[in-house]
Parts: structure tokens; C-alpha cells; sequence
């Protein structure tokens, strides 16, 4: 029962009005009284009534013609007439009345009248009911055909037959139709470049029952070749048979091309990356050649190591560039194995015996950009010679262990350790005011290529605790 139906009993007769109106209470109505025509105007005037209950004959106007007035002026929406007088004649006029819905005669049959209010009652809820959902399917439709008409992608839903059924504007324009219904009139696989990509994407559909963001060669209504992306979806009923399928499409072919450009440049300028890179390798190889060839042509010990520091240090800056030109990577280089190949060398070139030093290598770091593995190859050639020619003397042919270290102090700072378990360097020399070249440099690009912090312990030999944070 519709929990909003009022009723509305008039009748002069005040016993009859009451007893009806207990028992339509008792029903679950809500019910008013009224004993004649202007009470009854009066009460529609206050609320608005679902079904109004008249007596034809009232002390002061025919139910007929309070009918033709309520109808006028208030909003209740169906009446029942009730009457003492049961001919034909009154019958027939009063039901060819509009909104009156029954005729009862008195004395009244309650039983048959309350189904009858039951009946009218759940008509009336079903029509409320379809009307809201009328309402609710007109705004649904309209809301889609707002969204769906303002989208710059095309909507379709189409038949396994191959048939659109429907399309947004988007659609239609995309494909260079005037309108929605000459593109309707097209089949779904003229717009493929080649018809077999129709049938594979079908397939496919049918299979996965979704595809998103399938890439598909499709032509506009003058043969324009486009690139499109298609998320369809396919829709079954209830025992499973396809009903129709729905998708999106968007012209995607000014991307490709943007794509496609994007990938030819990057192309050109890793080539040129690994040319520059070749090219400064090759450089260096060069001016460690001249170097190499003034240090054998030098007879004093002094100049010599001068020669053989500068070649160091330009190895160093080569192996960045050397490892970089071998990389698939031309910003960042593998500096485990940069480290490991750099201390390598130096202990190569003094001569180093692996039974009297040896090398502890801890790299818990897998890349670096250049930009940091400059100034720490650098940094790392400077001390890992001096802990070679100085912390183990050959004449009391002392022996011991050179240890490196380059792991995550925290998550934002790298720390590099490098450290040997020689002589030491003496108390009164502070290497930050050093005359050595090599220790000066050091401390520069610690703080100015690193923007990092040194600190030097003398015990137990010497060890360097170099931080900073990468990236910075």
C-alpha cells in the first residue's frame, strides 16, 4: 500500500462518515471527515488527497458539481461517489465524470469497498512508481547523452553483426561523417584498412570478453589511414549470448607520430652521447700517451712521479668515460665495477705485490650518475696511491690490508670509506692544509663537487669517511 494515500470521506451523514473512517484508519489510510460541500473545499484546501469518498446528494450542493469544483481547484486525484439512489441514470453520469473511479450505493457493502480502495491504492502506487522511473530513465538518458555528446573520444555500441547501433558525435566527426545517421548506415569493418584486422579484433573480444587500449589501423570516410586506441567490452544476456558490444575509440595518430619522433631523437642523441664519449675516451688515451712517453723519457725520480700522479688521475676521468661508452646507459655507470677496475689498475702500476697488500672491496651501490663518479674515481685514485707508495714501507717490508668501502649511511646519504692499517700519517700534518697537490684536490672536490663532509681517524693506520648525498 502507498504510505502517502489520504482519503477523503464527505458525507452529512455523520454516523455512516465516522464508522467509514475508523475503518479505513484501521486499514492503514489516513483519512479527514467532511459533513458538506464547503467543509469538504476547506479540507482540500489544507492537503492534498489521493481519493476523495462523496455522497451524490449533500445538504448544501449535488456531489456532482463539488467533484467539478474540487477538480478545479485542488489537486485530488480520483473520487468515489456514493448515494442512496442506486437508477441506472445516476450511475452512468456519475461515472462518465472525469477521475470518478466507482459508483457505491447505500447501504454500503464495506467489505467490497475496501478492496476496491485496496485496488485503486496499488494502481495507483504502480503508476507513481512507473512514472518515477520515467522520470529517473529520462535524466539517466539525457545525463548520457550530456557526457557522451561532450567527449572529444567516440562512443559506439554495435551488433555481432557488424552494425552500429549507436554513437556519440565524436564518433561520426572523427571518421569525417556530416551525421549520426549516414555513419549508422556503414558497416563496422569499412573503417579497417584491412578487413582480417576486423575479424582478429573480433575474436579476440569474443574471447577475453574485454580488450583495453588495442591499437588498431583504421581509415576515415575519404580513405584517411589513422591509428585509433579500442577498449571494447562485450555484452551477453542471461544465457550467455552476445547482445552487443560496446567501446571506446580515440584517434591516437598525432601521438604515434610525437612517439615516434620522440623515439628517433632519443636514438640520435644516445649516438651522439656514446660519440662524445668515444671521442673524450679516445682524447685522454691520447694525453695519457704523451704522458706516458715524457715519463720514460724523464731521468729524475722526482718528475717522474709527477708524471706518473697526472697519469692516474687521467685514467681515472677515462675509465668514467670508458665505462660510460661501453653502457647502455650514457648517464649512469655501473660503479662497482668502475671502483674495482680503477683500484685495479693503481695497484697494478705500482708494482704491487697481492701477498704483502692486500684489497678488501665492500660496494653495496650499483649505479652512479656522472656527474659524482668523476670526483670520486678521483677522490679514491688520490688516496688508494698514497696508501700504496706510503703506508707500507718496502724497507722493513711491511705488510697489511687496504680496505675501500661505498655504502648507504641512511636513505639520503652515501658514505665512502677508505682506509689502510699502515704507518699513518703523522700528528702534526693536518691534510686539510696539506702543500701535497693530491690531498688539496681531495678536500675540493669533497666539498665542492660533492657537496660533502671529510673527516680523517689515525687510528690503527689511516681511514677517510667521506659523506654525501647523492644527486644533490
Amino acid at each position: 500500500m502507498e504510505k502517502s494515500f489520504d482519503i477523503l470521506i464527505v458525507d452529512d451523514n455523520k454516523d455512516l462518515a465516522s464508522n467509514l473512517n475508523d475503518i479505513l484508519k484501521e486499514n492503514g489510510y489516513r483519512t479527514a471527515m467532511a459533513f458538506d460541500g464547503q467543509d469538504a473545499i476547506k479540507q482540500c484546501s489544507k492537503g492534498e488527497f489521493s481519493l476523495a469518498l462523496i455522497d451524490l446528494k449533500l445538504p448544501d450542493i449535488n456531489g456532482l458539481m463539488l467533484i467539478e469544483k474540487l477538480s478545479k481547484s485542488s489537486s485530488t486525484r480520483e473520487y468515489i461517489i456514493i448515494t442512496a439512489y442506486s437508477t441506472i441514470d445516476n450511475a452512468l453520469k456519475a461515472v462518465g465524470q472525469r477521475k470518478i473511479v466507482a459508483f457505491e450505493t447505500k447501504p454500503l457493502n464495506i467489505d467490497r469497498l475496501v478492496v476496491l480502495i485496496q485496488q485503486i491504492s496499488e494502481r495507483r502506487h504502480a503508476e507513481q512508481e512507473r512514472e518515477q522511473a520515467e522520470v529517473a530513465l529520462r535524466e539517466s538518458e539525457e545525463k548520457y547523452r550530456t557526457i557522451t555528446g561532450n567527449l572529444n573520444v567516440g562512443i559506439y555500441r554495435c551488433s555481432p553483426g557488424g552494425k552500429f547501433l549507436e554513437v556519440n558525435p565524436a564518433m561520426f566527426k572523427m571518421f569525417g561523417y556530416k551525421n549520426k545517421e549516414e555513419f549508422l548506415k556503414i558497416d563496422v569493418s569499412s573503417l579497417y584498412q584491412n578487413k582480417k584486422d576486423r575479424e582478429k579484433f573480433i575474436n579476440k573480444l569474443l574471447k577475453e570478453g574485454l580488450i583495453k587500449n588495442e591499437e588498431l589501423r583504421l581509415k576515415k570516410k575519404d580513405g584517411t589511414s589513422m591509428i585509433c586506441s579500442d577498449t571494447a567490452i562485450a555484452v551477453r544476456d542471461q544465457k550467455g549470448e552476445i547482445l552487443y558490444f560496446d567501446g571506446v575509440v580515440d584517434d591516437i595518430s598525432n601521438q604515434k607520430i610525437a612517439q615516434n619522433k620522440l623515439k628517433d631523437s632519443l636514438k640520435e642523441k644516445e649516438f651522439l652521447l656514446q660519440e662524445i664519449h668515444h671521442r673524450v675516451k679516445n682524447n685522454m688515451q691520447v694525453i695519457l700517451s704523451l704522458i706516458m712517453l715524457q715519463y720514460d723519457a724523464c731521468q729524475e725520480e722526482k718528475i717522474k712521479d709527477l708524471f706518473q700522479k697526472t697519469y692516474s688521475r687521467v685514467r681515472a676521468m677515462c675509465l668514467v668515460h670508458e665505462k660510460l661508452y661501453k653502457s647502455d646507459d650514457y648517464s649512469n655507470i655501473n660503479i662497482r665495477g668502475y671502483i674495482e677496475h680503477l683500484v685495479l689498475e693503481l695497484f697494478g702500476s705500482y708494482g704491487i705485490d697481492p701477498s704483502r697488500i692486500q684489497l678488501e672491496l665492500l660496494v653495496e651501490v650499483d649505479n652512479m650518475n656522472i656527474k659524482e663518479s668523476l670526483p670520486l674515481g678521483l677522490i679514491i685514485n688520490e688516496l688508494v696511491s698514497n696508501s700504496l707508495k706510503y703506508a707500507f714501507p718496502v724497507k722493513v717490508k711491511r705488510k697489511g690490508k687496504i680496505h675501500i668501502s661505498l655504502r648507504s649511511k641512511n636513505s639520503n646519504e652515501l658514505q665512502l670509506l677508505i682506509g689502510d692499517d699502515g704507518v699513518g700519517i703523522p700528528e702534526h700534518i693536518d691534510p686539510s692544509k696539506s702543500a701535497s697537490l693530491g690531498l688539496r684536490m681531495v678536500n675540493i672536490l669533497v666539498k665542492n663537487q660533492l657537496d660533502g663532509d671529510i673527516e680523517l681517524n689515525r687510528q690503527k693506520g689511516t681511514q677517510y669517511t667521506i659523506c654525501f648525498r647523492p644527486g644533490k
